[in-house]
């Protein structure tokens, strides 16, 4: 089992104790140092220095919201080491891991998941006249995470300034361009700027949709 706490070292990110006979010797992975995701299945590895593979009733994780009082307790799921650990709410999580020798702790802030919007892979920037107007929408793009995850938007609003200094605004509901905005989009000139914003988005494990970056694309 020693052996196995230095196979970890090749993994994402691991947290270990210090080789001390007297203390807990315990080896995490996740997928990201300190951070677990809300509301989704967090995969995490952990083994310890015991004769039997690590199971789930040696393990709790505990959730500190900040502004309750009230414990809260992530779901989870697995044995032999494995674990899928899904914590509801978001705040601080202590994972606490019961060993022959003691008590092993380590904390994890946990946080949502959010996406960034981008057009044409283009979150901010310029884009080509023709490649604007090939698009189809918004799409939330996961830069986190490893997750398998799909974010949808909700709405968003659209401020034309063509080059000329004309202002024109609209507001979209879902994330592909609706048959009143796609004029708008086909109208595009070289000195336009469309800039997207209060984008609305929901990602896996939110609670309710979370406001994104603004997009701004200056046509070429």
């Amino acid at each position: 089992m020693q052996n196995a706490l230095l196979i970890l070292v090749t993994i994402t990110c691991f947290s270990t104790t210090v080789l001390d006979v007297k203390k807990p010797q315990v080896a995490i992975s996740t997928r990201e140092c300190n951070y677990l995701y809300q509301g989704v299945n967090n995969p995490v590895t952990i083994v310890a220095r015991q004769n039997q593979a690590v199971q789930a009733n040696q393990i709790t994780a505990e959730i500190d919201t900040y502004d309750s009082d009230e414990v809260f307790y992530a779901q989870i799921k697995g044995e032999n080491g494995e674990f899928l650990i899904n914590p509801k709410q978001d705040g601080r999580l202590t994972l606490k891991v019961k060993t022959q020798d003691g008590v092993w702790v380590k904390k994890f802030h946990v946080r949502p998941i959010e996406a960034t919007p981008r057009i044409g892979g283009v979150n901010n920037g310029k884009l080509g006249i023709g490649a604007f107007k090939a698009q189809a929408g918004v799409i939330p793009v996961l830069e986190c995470c490893g997750f398998d995850a799909r974010c949808d938007i909700v709405e968003y609003s659209i401020i034309k300034i063509s080059k000329d200094g004309v202002v024109q605004r609209a507001k979209n509901m879902g994330g592909r361009f609706n048959d009143s905005i796609r004029p708008l989009i086909d109208s595009a000139q070289p000195g336009d700027i469309y800039w997207f914003r209060k984008i609305l988005c929901r990602c896996p494990g939110n609670i309710a949709e979370h406001e994104t970056s603004d997009i701004a694309i200056d046509i070429e």
